[in-house]
Order: C-alpha cells, then sequence, then structure tokens
C-alpha cells in the first residue's frame, strides 16, 4: 500500500493539509465517529474508476477501529478491486437522515487476504453473498485507512447543549456550546 502513496499522482500538498482546519487531537469527536458508524453499519463506498468516473456501492460495515481504519468484506476479481488497485482514493458515506446524523470519510483503502481476520468478521448471514462461505478464494477484505472524517449530528448536540446548559445553571459554571458538526484528521499509518 505505500507504494501506491509514493506515486505522483498521490502527492499531498503537506502545507495545505497543515493548515486545514481539521482537527488531529480530539478524542471525544473519534469515539463519536466510531460511535455514529456502529449505530449506522451500512455505508456507500465511492472508488474512482479507470476513466476517472466515480463509483458507489452499499457496503457493510464488518469493523471500525479507532485507530482509523474501517474494514468490508468483498470480492477480489470485481470492478472495485480493480479500482483500488489503480487508485486508492475512497470516499465513505453514512447517512441516517432521520436521526439528522451524517458522516463523510476520506481515506484510502486496499484489498487485503487476511484469513484470520476474515474468520473473525465472518457470519453465516455472508452466505447469501458468498455461497463458498469464509473460505471462498476471491472473498477478500477491503481496508480503508481514513484521512480525513467529517460528521453532523445534530439530535445528540441537543442533548448535549441542554445538559451542558443545565449544568453550567445549577453549578454556575460556565455554558460550553457542542458543535454538531466535526471534522478530522486521522494519522493514517499504512504498512
Amino acid at each position: 500500500m505505500k507504494q501506491l502513496l509514493d506515486r505522483p499522482e498521490h502527492e499531498v500538498n503537506k502545507k495545505a493539509v497543515q493548515e486545514d482546519e481539521f482537527s488531529t487531537h480530539n478524542p471525544e469527536a473519534v469515539y463519536r465517529l466510531m460511535a455514529m458508524i456502529g449505530s449506522i453499519k451500512t455505508s456507500m463506498l465511492t472508488t474512482i474508476d479507470r476513466d476517472g468516473t466515480l463509483r458507489s456501492r452499499p457496503m457493510l460495515t464488518q469493523d471500525y477501529q479507532q485507530d482509523g481504519t474501517l474494514w468490508f468484506f468483498s470480492s477480489d476479481h470485481y470492478g472495485k478491486a480493480e479500482e483500488l488497485e489503480a487508485d486508492p482514493r475512497v470516499n465513505v458515506t453514512y447517512s441516517m437522515p432521520d436521526k439528522s446524523r451524517f458522516i463523510s470519510i476520506s481515506g484510502l483503502a486496499e484489498i487485503v487476504h487476511d484469513e484470520s481476520k476474515k474468520r473473525e468478521l465472518w457470519r453465516p448471514s455472508f452466505a447469501e453473498w458468498y455461497p463458498e462461505g469464509s473460505n471462498d478464494t476471491h472473498l477478500a477484505l477491503i481496508k480503508v485507512y481514513i484521512q480525513k472524517a467529517e460528521y453532523w449530528d445534530v439530535p445528540s448536540n441537543r442533548l448535549v447543549e441542554i445538559l451542558s446548559f443545565t449544568k453550567a445553571v445549577l453549578t454556575g459554571g460556565t455554558y460550553h456550546t457542542a458543535e454538531p458538526h466535526q471534522k478530522l484528521q486521522f494519522e493514517t499509518s499504512i504498512v
């Protein structure tokens, strides 16, 4: 994966990254992001086709980790595998409109053949898509390394606002407003 990042077409303007408004030190926001992903589960994974066209498809999130990695099952011989080989840049979105929760994740992805991780994440209900089970030779994992994430979570913000205001009134403390929109930057370590 590292060699994909070393390609000239994937070079990052480090100065621009340093100057943007994405936070790298907000553990509460990372925890909230992961909790939101866990409550939504189904995402839209967007890859870049060879002709530059963006392609999105629904994907069930198998695992998500605080270090900024997401895991999905996939076949290793269809379009998205070829697209990720050519260009690892992806966008993953989650949406729960009835609760005003939305997530947009930018990152890098790779196809991974990790038999122990496949067994760990496998559920019998997946046989509908992969009849040969976790032993299917074409069953692979997509591992997404989150670079940046942005989320909007209005309902929890209302509760936080009420609690924060109530606490300030009862204790004579200062009222701090919570922000329903957060921008996070992850330290992506790709091996």
